[in-house]
């Protein structure tokens, strides 16, 4: 197979950071109620660590500007931080959101000056008095870095744009009448509202609160379906009070958990080897020559982490690629690719958790003997441990070995503890019958290599 000019090679496996990703459009894949979170109303989106959070905002602000959306919207990303957290307040917030939106008006119009040209004297009006309010420094840069105008539409623009602010308001103006105003504005331009896209995991979270805790507990704010936000956290405790605020628990914030199923995880895959090699779709059966036994390895390393499937399949990828007349890779090839680049291997021991790439096992799900075995084995890993030492101190918790005459001497020692090495494979190995973790030292005893 020849790759085809538009293949990104291995970059489509290597940065997976959204942001950084021109292509990302040609790969994406949408998680569960994907269409229900671009269109009207605000939503307030959970996800894990390496969940897709930041591809899922990307996809947010380039689906909602599209020229072939059916339905466009002024997609605005708003990083909730603050440079002094005293200042804190819900005015504040209200504030730092109308910047962002004049920020992203101000980009919308460079694009397209035509969109403001053609419509009403009072929208035209209503923009300028936002840009000079929220956007005003912004707006002067702009004004001061254009030079010459490359053509009529855009001289006209930067006429309309010079003149003084008409006066909108007769005191401080109030937000909600604000955003009406702004979402009528918009509808002049074909647009039918505005996407606050906010990604909270790649911001300062502590800081992030101080400014959606009080924005989230006023209410009014998210009536309107068209000013709608798009809130992408992370989930965990530190995130916690923002599922609490008023506006969530009165169900203005709609919340979604970003979850995936195998399938998704799947194309996910398929669709980036697809971008590597620039062709439309590609299979796993073109990638390795036994695919649903590569795909089990990915469910059990990879858990429901699109990124942690992207990286355990990386190393395939990349032998794939290096061949020069590609071929299905061996299983003989494949077993060395997995054991060069192993999984991450830990243990939670507050939680209860056995952590395998981003499969987590719970203690529950283990036999109490076998549990207790890995325990020691953790505390002593990458160290040989007999069976005895295993058994007796490991699993007995005695404080020495006894011999043959002693009390608590058990002569079927043995087998005990290579029931629990068995069965210890089948819940923690990828494929528990070429073992990367635990393995057996023939003479010695048993071994739990947790790799670098």
């Amino acid at each position: 197979m020849t790759e085809s000019p538009q293949g990104i090679g291995l970059a489509a496996f290597e940065t997976l950071q959204a942001e950084v990703e021109p292509w990302l459009d040609r790969c994406f894949v949408p998680p569960p109620h994907f269409d229900a979170i671009r269109g009207p109303g605000s939503f307030l989106v959970v996800g894990g660590r390496g969940s897709g959070k930041t591809a899922l905002c990307e996809m947010l602000l380039r689906l909602s500007s599209s020229s072939s959306a059916s339905i466009r919207w002024l997609g605005v990303r708003w990083q909730p931080t603050l440079l002094y957290v005293e200042e804190t307040s819900r005015d504040k917030a209200v504030e730092s959101v109308f910047q962002a939106c004049a920020t992203a008006l101000l980009e919308r119009l460079s694009a397209d000056p035509l969109a403001f040209l053609h419509i009403v004297p009072s929208a035209q009006d209503f923009l300028l008095w936002f840009l000079r309010r929220y956007g005003e420094w912004k707006l002067a840069r702009w004004l001061a870095g254009r030079g010459e105008p490359s053509g009529r539409a855009e001289t006209l623009l930067k006429e309309a744009l010079s003149r003084p602010p008409p006066r909108i308001f007769a005191e401080s103006p109030d937000p909600v009448r604000v955003i009406r105003l702004l979402i009528s504005a918009l509808n002049e331009m074909e647009m039918w509202g505005v996407h606050i896209v906010v990604d909270a995991s790649g911001v300062d979270l502590q800081q992030a609160l101080y400014l959606l805790s009080p924005l989230l507990d006023d209410k009014a704010f998210f009536r309107n379906k068209r000013f709608a936000f798009k809130l992408v956290i992370p989930e965990g405790k530190e995130a916690l009070p923002l599922r609490k605020g008023r506006a969530v628990s009165d169900g203005l914030l709609d919340t979604r958990w970003l979850t995936w199923d195998i399938g998704r995880l799947r194309e996910i895959v398929t669709r980036r080897l697809a971008c590597a090699v620039g062709e439309e779709a590609l299979t796993l059966a073109r990638l390795y020559r036994k695919p649903e036994s590569l795909l089990r390895w990915l469910e059990r390393v990879g858990g429901t982490s699109p990124r942690e499937w992207l990286n355990q399949i990386r190393p395939l990828v990349a032998h794939y690629l290096g061949q020069e007349e590609k071929h299905p890779v061996d299983e003989s090839t494949w077993k060395r690719l997995r054991r060069q680049h192993p999984p991450r291997f830990s243990v939670d021991e507050r939680r209860g958790r056995v952590i395998v790439g981003e499969r987590e096992i719970s203690r529950e799900d283990f036999h109490p003997r076998d549990y207790r075995m890995l325990m020691y084995l953790y505390q002593h890993r990458n160290r040989i441990v007999s069976r005895k030492e295993l058994y007796y101190i490991g699993y007995l918790k005695m404080e020495k070995i006894p011999s043959q005459r002693e009390p608590g001497y058990n002569k079927k020692y043995r087998s005990a503890v290579d029931n629990a090495i068995w069965g210890l494979r089948r819940k923690i190995e990828p494929d528990p019958d070429d073992p990367l973790f635990l393995e057996t030292v023939r003479g010695c005893g048993v071994i739990l290599r947790i790799h670098p």
